[in-house]
């Protein structure tokens, strides 16, 4: 094995180092990749996606939902994946009708009679900036995706790589925050961990420190704790307990005020009034963008 590395070019030798320091080739995915492999083919409204790591010849599909479940599938020649070229990619890859693309006709997944036609993948990214696989879905009739779609793959490969950090470190927060600086804390409330997960990891990039509440009544006990670090809180609106709207309504009663944004996936018109009515001055849809992110993210206090 050793002398087998040797060969590989340095880049590629420090790829695949990465990717089997998260020791995961030989163990099972476990349900929270799995819960978001699903969550992409649902996103999609495919029945078929998958989570792929890339070895050095090998593509192995290691948390898969529909055609991409099959055990022929367990793992394949990266040479006759849609994988391997998203793997050397910086971008999404989208095939929307393989059998019309020249560089995949000819595969075994696509040229057999259930063959797939659609992709639509996204590489995995480790914090050193390595790519180890991909997260991908796939379709047997052509497709072309959305702009919202696009960007939700790319959140939920953000979603993965958190989930595989904190199983290479056992931690359940792999990444290092920063202090507790005065009012630049952002208290997150969303009842789903993987958009809370996905916001917590955008924020650390930006040296962000964020605070946790799966709803409205967990965010008020958090906020009235820590009110003197929360510079901005970023809630849903649809939630248990204490849904968004109640909880502007209870931040808007507290002394000493936080800036407010909301997120939400539909939002009807009386809401929207009364969310301006409390005097929330940002709304970003679901699934958001960074760009809109950044916009919560500057009523920080400076």
């Amino acid at each position: 094995m050793n002398s087998g590395a040797a060969q590989v070019p340095g880049p590629e030798c420090a790829r695949v180092a990465a990717l089997r320091s998260y020791a995961v080739l030989e163990s099972q995915p476990g349900p929270e990749l799995d819960q978001l492999v699903q969550r992409v083919a649902e996103t999609f409204q495919s029945r078929t996606a998958a989570l792929t790591l890339i070895d050095t010849q090998r593509c192995y599909f290691f948390s898969k939902v529909g055609q991409a479940a099959d055990e022929n599938l367990r793992d394949l020649p990266r040479s006759e994946t849609f994988c391997d070229r998203t793997c050397t990619g910086q971008d999404v890859l989208v095939v929307p009708d393989a059998r019309a693309d020249a560089r995949f006709a000819q595969l075994g997944l696509v040229n057999r009679p259930d063959g797939f036609r659609f992709y639509a993948g996204t590489s995995l990214v480790t914090p050193e900036g390595h790519t180890i696989g991909t997260l991908c879905v796939l379709d047997t009739v052509p497709r072309t995706p959305t702009a919202e779609q696009l960007e939700a793959l790319n959140q939920f490969s953000i979603q993965a790589m958190v989930v595989l950090e904190r199983r290479r470190t056992g931690s359940r927060d792999p990444f290092p925050a920063p202090p507790l600086d005065k009012r630049r804390t952002v208290l997150v409330v969303d009842d789903d961990p993987f958009i809370r997960e996905f916001i917590a990891e955008v924020l650390r990039m930006q040296q962000l420190r964020s605070l946790h509440a799966a709803n409205g009544a967990e965010a008020l006990a958090q906020f009235r704790q820590h009110r003197q670090t929360i510079g901005l809180v970023l809630t849903d609106i649809n939630m248990p307990v204490l849904d968004g709207l109640e909880l502007v309504r209870a931040l808007r009663r507290e002394a000493d005020q936080p800036a407010i944004a909301v997120m939400s996936g539909r939002l009807e018109g009386k809401v929207i009034s009364a969310l301006a009515a409390e005097n929330v001055t940002c709304i970003l849809p679901k699934p958001f963008s960074g760009d809109l992110l950044q916009r919560a993210l500057a009523l920080l206090p400076a």
